[in-house]
């Protein structure tokens, strides 16, 4: 009876130990593939984040974003732009391979839609301006959720909410920094998580130039009233009172 049940006891043991070696050997999880956004127009940026769990990325295919990767690790990530095609709706594709199994493939779809037209703009008005001129800067991002406006030359970094219009306005005073032209940008928030840029530029002057580039006007010298006077008569001078 002891002999028995010490067989049976082996078998048990083989039992667990098989179990626990099949365990070891199970496949890995499926391989995940995600877009934020997946939809987006034409110069946004979107984050494609592959995995393959135990297994490496061997292919990753993404056109419209202009990403075409291979590598041996596990998980990449990878921020492309929307590239200028036709609106409509574009493959992305991952394919994992594993030491041991079959190489894995999945794919997911990418939306390309039409821009919200106009996208973005910003000016500042005036254009130009000296250190310690206040000047507005205005623009629109229609479509947009918010904004945020950054310029090293007016000293403004802010953000808010557009209205029912999209327009935005506030005022911003002129750094004191070096005369040249510098960089006006508005970020829009675009309701699909993406992020249009606008551009525009403005001009610092230096602090002793003519406000807003004032035309430069030649002294005029006074000039008799008659071109000859008669003998006798008072001279009418240059205009200026006698003392």
């Amino acid at each position: 009876m002891r002999i028995k049940n010490a067989a049976v006891s082996g078998m048990t043991i083989g039992l667990l130990a098989l179990s626990a070696g099949t365990a070891l050997a199970a496949p890995t999880s499926g391989p995940s593939l995600k877009l934020s956004p997946n939809t987006a127009h034409v110069g946004a940026e979107v984050t494609v984040t592959a995995l393959c769990d135990g297994g490496a990325v061997s292919a990753l295919d993404a056109d419209v974003l202009g990403i075409h990767h291979s590598s041996k690790e596990s998980k990449v990530t990878y921020v492309g732009k929307v590239r200028d095609l036709a609106p409509g709706v574009y493959d992305v594709s991952l394919t994992c391979s594993y030491p041991e199994q079959a190489a894995r493939h999945i794919s997911t779809r990418f939306h390309l839609v039409p821009p919200t037209t106009p996208n973005a703009l910003v000016y500042a008005s005036p254009s130009v301006g000296k250190p310690g001129d206040t000047v507005k800067v205005q623009g629109v991002c229609t479509g947009a959720d918010g904004y945020v406006v950054i310029s090293g030359a007016l000293g403004v970094t802010w953000s808010g909410f557009k209205d029912p219009k999209g327009k935005f306005a506030d005022n911003a005073v002129v750094k004191d920094i070096a005369p040249g032209i510098y960089d006006l940008k508005v970020n829009c928030f675009e309701p699909d998580g993406s992020t249009l840029s606008a551009h525009n530029r403005f001009t610092v002057q230096a602090k002793d130039a003519p406000k807003q580039a004032e035309p430069v006007r030649k002294a005029v010298a006074p000039v008799k009233q008659v071109a000859q006077v008669p003998k006798g008569a008072p001279q009418t001078g240059g205009g200026g009172l006698a003392a």
